[in-house]
């Protein structure tokens, strides 16, 4: 007997699946999950399968999809400085050589 996780999904169910596992994130469009089984998004495609003339997917599938878009593409940790960290930086050494008297 498949688990809960291992039951198939209606790819119309996915944003649904994908706020669950990522709370906080925006409802995507339905299209989207269609999109990344046809097409993929950076290189990786969503698993999915059609049964009758449905496309349809698991759970299992789309936390997979999700930790290797994460891991391929993630922030690296040399990331470069935004503008405002930068700005604020230059402020706080500003500061500094004020204090020291330059």
């Amino acid at each position: 007997m498949p688990t809960e996780d291992e039951k198939l999904i209606r790819l119309a169910d996915v944003p649904a699946v994908v706020c669950a596992l990522r709370p906080g994130a925006k409802l995507l469009h339905w299209s989207t999950p269609l999109r990344w089984c046809k097409k993929g998004c950076r290189g990786l495609k969503l698993w999915s399968t059609f049964i009758g003339w449905e496309r349809m997917t698991h759970r299992v599938a789309v936390r997979e999809f999700l930790d290797q878009l994460d891991a391929l593409h993630g922030q690296p940790e040399s990331a470069p400085e935004t503008t405002r960290q930068l700005t604020a930086r230059l402020k706080a050494k500003s500061r500094e050589l004020e204090a020291a008297g330059w």
